[in-house]
């Protein structure tokens, strides 16, 4: 059983003792002779081996034997010699460490690694021989990899120097065994972790190669573009292109994306076959048919019914292709494997079998494992794929970077890797973008990807003991586990979890929502606790990088705008406003510093946001106006005179720091007016000028949210209907409220609302999303997306988005966009002393572009005037007749034309002698 679960990270009870720096796993096909004597190579910090090469040995194995020499070194101080095999002598006295071919060049042995995959190795250590060998270069360099681990408790942690980390050794001594070992896939490759050739991920690629997660044996990406290119068969072949409308429909040059061939078109596979040939580098073993990204499949292909994906399916049309092809291939490259994605419109298999050389590689993300019934989905999705005669591949999203908390799900990563192998799968591709303040994520995963039986909570434990000692190291793990519990336990109550069902919505930080503040108080402690007993050196260096990474985790927690629940009494609106005003200062800071924090890091190899938040539009501003929209909505209800909250807003006036009285005054100047923005957002009369979608249409047929209409999406629609408008500066709230049909409800889907800002010019300034609604969860009743924000400086209008992802009916109502509305009036309130009494002076400006009729209302009097000419001044003085009078307010309303607006401003308490 593994001590790792979904409910312990750890797993193992506390005192359990693990054998430091050894993996269990990794030595399960290992034997170990009765009695043997080991194989010294160090004493006393002195060489007592040679590493041995073949003659005219290959350069990668020659980097492989300096490696080891260098890794030797760094252990014991002893510095191996490398020698060729036939420039050896015996010597009884020296061991020889034998790599690659020179293991069986004696005894006439037969070779060691015969059957391996080739990336797999053979560590045998016999009679002073000690052979690493593996059926290619890169087994060999794996195998002398696992034997530093193994035998030196060398490990690599994390890319860069930081992440070494080697013991010290006067003597090494290595005992007779015999281990075997090769991965449990042929391709094992993690992006970006193979990227050699980009300078920012150029360590990060160097480690993944370390760790024997850079491999794919079968092209299988987007590249319909390169098999079917307009520019070659536009003129010829004009239906090879999709149908829209009734006639083809024919890409600009080079454009790779939002279209895909008609692949029933007559001739259109002999036609790929034979661009396909030539192509094919001689000694290319795979050829990628995955399909174009952003779908764009011929009109005439795509079935009425909806894949378990929820997508119009297109699976039919497109193998029936594919299998032409691949047969025609089969003639003349009988071993070339055929990859493709099978996701999107194509995810599920055909109703018929497939040529055994094609390869399709299943994309979905696996952490939707936290859900059993997710889980189950996937694994009946893989082993409907197994019937149809194919080599199978997984393709996971691990993510990583555009996570704002460590995504730890390591427990069910091991789950889904163990049914895979279990299931056949051959090949697992992942989108990883190492977010490496997530610590022992990508090491372990590595681990898991060689050997999914290896227990996570046992690797976890010994890469934290590794990384930062033994005493920081039970925090660290207990660290991690507060996170892996979160994302087991926590997330999957959201709407955020499984709302698409091929990967997690990148750009919504929507998991935050279910984040106890006091989760982040607590791994705020342990993980000032790892700096403050972790080891000086590299030790204190990693503990002081995990603090680091952890700031913007804090940053954005803290900071992040959760959406809030209607308030319905006193006492909560009060706790409301309190807990509001008092945390605004620190919300704000925060919500500016974890934009600061990016910055900052962004020459850091390892810290440097890979992308960065605002790619995934995963910014906000920190200020708490979902609260302070839902007191205004409170008070509006439930005081429309006068009340407790009301007076608490007035007291809150211009008291506190420079935030917190322009949130009290934001919140006041909502009270007193708001501005409606938009036009035809209750959906009652007509869908204009809303962008029209085709399908989308006015019905009564479910009861609106309000009035008698609401607006049905088209069927299965997935996409964004749009209304622009001008804004003025300040806070801004826009919602929508979405329903789900019950005669055809979707499933696992979800909609949202977004902002898009733009300046004079019409660039975009920003964009805000609001987080998501789960369209499964508003199935016959109404939910609302809600987003809350401030508009951006410099942006002066804003194109307004409605989303929604569904392969159901959903219907939508009653949209709004409310702004502070700007003051028809400004007062200026100043208390004076005249004749030892105090009076209140109150100059009224008419803001607004029409004359206004003015009252002015205080405790010692009122004052009208009649005809303010716009711009324009008055001023009413109030004689209290009283030397000191306390706080108090005063009430001025204008009246004119359109406009009835009335504002209540607060002033203290005046003393005649002040």
């Amino acid at each position: 059983m593994h001590g790792f679960s979904r409910r312990s990270f750890l797993g193992l009870a506390a005192g359990v003792a693990v054998a430091p720096f050894l993996i269990q796993s990794e030595i399960a096909n290992a034997t170990q002779a009765a009695g043997g004597q080991p194989v010294s190579i160090v004493i006393g910090g002195e060489a007592r081996a040679v590493v041995v090469v073949p003659d005219n040995t290959s350069a990668a194995l020659q980097a492989t034997a300096q490696d080891l020499v260098s890794y030797v070194q760094r252990v014991s101080g002893a510095v191996l010699p490398i020698r060729s095999a036939s420039l050896v002598t015996s010597d009884p006295s020296i061991a020889q460490i034998r790599l690659g071919s020179a293991a069986t060049v004696e005894n006439g042995q037969p070779p060691l690694a015969d059957g391996l995959d080739p990336e797999g190795f053979v560590i045998h250590v016999f009679d002073r021989v000690i052979s690493i060998v593996g059926p290619s270069d890169p087994g060999t360099q794996l195998g002398v990899t696992n034997f530093l681990e193994q035998f030196l408790a060398v490990r690599w942690l994390m890319p860069t120097e930081i992440g070494i980390d080697t013991p010290s050794m006067a003597d090494v001594h290595i005992p007779e065994i015999v281990l075997r070992k090769e991965p449990a896939t042929g391709t094992r490759q993690v992006s970006p972790l193979f990227q050699k050739g980009v300078p920012r991920t150029r360590e990060w690629a160097a480690w993944g190669e370390r760790m024997g997660i850079v491999t794919r044996r079968v092209e299988f990406h987007h590249n319909l573009f390169n098999v079917i290119p307009p520019a070659k068969f536009r003129n010829t072949h004009p239906e090879f292109f999709p149908l829209r409308g009734g006639v083809p429909f024919i890409p600009a040059d080079n454009v790779q994306v939002g279209w895909q061939p008609r692949f029933g078109a007559p001739g259109i596979a002999d036609a790929a076959a034979e661009q396909i040939l030539g192509l094919l580098s001689p000694d290319a073993t795979s050829f990628s048919l995955g399909v174009n990204d952003s779908a764009g499949f011929s009109e005439d292909e795509m079935e009425t019914s909806l894949n378990s994906f929820g997508f119009p399916n297109a699976s039919e049309a497109y193998y029936r292709f594919v299998n032409a092809v691949a047969e025609r291939l089969e003639s003349v490259r009988p071993d070339l494997k055929i990859g493709l994605l099978a996701y999107t419109n194509v995810a599920d298999p055909p109703t018929f079998d497939l040529h055994p050389n094609i390869v399709p590689y299943l994309a979905r993300d696996r952490g939707v494992w936290a859900k059993e019934a997710d889980a189950q989905e996937d694994r009946d999705w893989t082993a409907e794929w197994a019937t149809k005669g194919v080599e199978l591949a997984w393709y996971d999203y691990v993510y990583g970077a555009p996570y704002c908390v460590p995504r730890m799900q390591l427990a069910t990563t091991a789950e889904a890797l163990r049914y895979a192998k279990s299931a056949g799968v051959k090949h697992q591709y992942s989108e990883l973008y190492p977010n490496w303040g997530e610590g022992p994520k990508p090491w372990v995963y590595s681990k898991l990807l060689w050997d999914p039986d290896a227990d996570p909570g046992e690797l976890v434990r010994e890469w934290c003991e590794r990384a930062v000692g033994p005493q920081a190291g039970a925090a660290l793990a207990e660290f991690y586990e507060l996170w892996e519990h979160f994302w087991l336990t926590d997330v999957p109550q959201t709407d955020w979890f499984g709302n698409t069902r091929i990967y997690q919505q990148l750009n919504d930080a929507g998991y935050l929502i279910a984040l106890d503040p006091q989760t982040i108080v607590r791994a705020r402690q342990l993980i000032d606790s790892v700096v403050a007993t972790a080891p000086a050196g590299k030790a204190q260096q990693r503990a002081d990088l995990l603090q680091r990474a952890f700031e913007y985790y804090e940053a954005s927690a803290i900071s992040y705008p959760k959406p809030v629940e209607p308030i319905v009494n006193e006492s909560a609106a009060l706790g409301a406003l309190q807990s509001s005003f008092q945390q605004v200062d620190r919300r704000v800071a925060l919500g500016t510093r974890r934009m600061d924090i990016v910055r900052e890091v962004a020459s850091d190899p390892l810290l440097f946001h890979n992308p960065e938040p605002a790619a995934w539009s995963l910014i906000w501003s920190g200020w708490d106006f979902h609260t302070m929209w839902a007191i205004r909505e409170y008070i509006q209800t439930h005081e429309p005179a006068d009340g407790p909250v009301r007076r608490e807003v007035r007291r809150l006036l211009g008291t506190g720091t420079d935030n917190q009285r322009a949130y009290a005054n934001w919140l006041q100047a909502a009270v007193d007016g708001v501005v409606a923005r938009g036009e035809s957002m209750s959906f009652e009369t007509t869908i204009a000028p809303w962008t029209q979608n085709d399908g989308s249409q006015l019905t009564q047929s479910v009861p609106a949210h309000e009035g008698s209409k609401v607006l049905q999406l088209r069927d299965g629609y997935a996409g964004a209907f749009t209304q622009s408008f001008d804004v003025s500066p300040g806070p801004f709230t826009f919602s929508i409220w979405f329903r789900s049909s019950t005669e055809r409800p979707p499933s696992g889907y979800c909609g949202f609302v977004a902002c898009n800002f733009l300046d004079a010019n019409g660039k975009l300034v920003r964009q805000y999303r609001s987080a998501r609604v789960a369209l499964d969860a508003a199935i016959g009743r109404w939910r609302s997306a809600v987003l809350a924000e401030i508009v951006p400086e410099g942006a002066v209008r804003v194109t307004c988005q409605v989303i929604s992802e569904s392969n159901g009916v959903v219907f939508v109502d009653d949209a709004q966009f409310l702004q502070i509305a700007q003051p028809e009036v400004s007062v200026l309130i100043t208390p004076r002393t005249l004749a030892g009494k105090v009076n209140l002076s109150v100059a009224v400006t008419n803001e607004s572009d029409v004359p206004l009729n003015v009252t002015v209302k205080t405790d010692y009097g009122s004052k009208s005037f009649s005809n303010v000419a716009a711009r324009s001044t008055v001023s009413a003085s109030a004689s209290s007749k009283l030397t000191s009078i306390p706080a108090g307010e005063v009430v001025v309303r204008g009246v004119g034309a359109s406009i009835d607006s009335t504002k209540t401003v607060h002033y203290e308490g005046y003393s005649a002698t002040s």
